[in-house]
């Protein structure tokens, strides 16, 4: 799950668990590797 905790400035900045973190990688990489296939073959 995914918090928005006020910061000093009372801007929202995102704030990650070690597990939406990883999922987040996860996810990055699959498109990383969907968009290196698509441009280079």
């Amino acid at each position: 799950m995914t918090r928005y905790p006020d910061s000093i400035a009372g801007t929202l900045t995102p704030s990650y668990d070690k597990e939406d973190a990883g999922e987040c990688i996860e996810y990055a990489d699959s498109i990383c590797s969907a968009a290196r296939q698509a441009l280079f073959g």
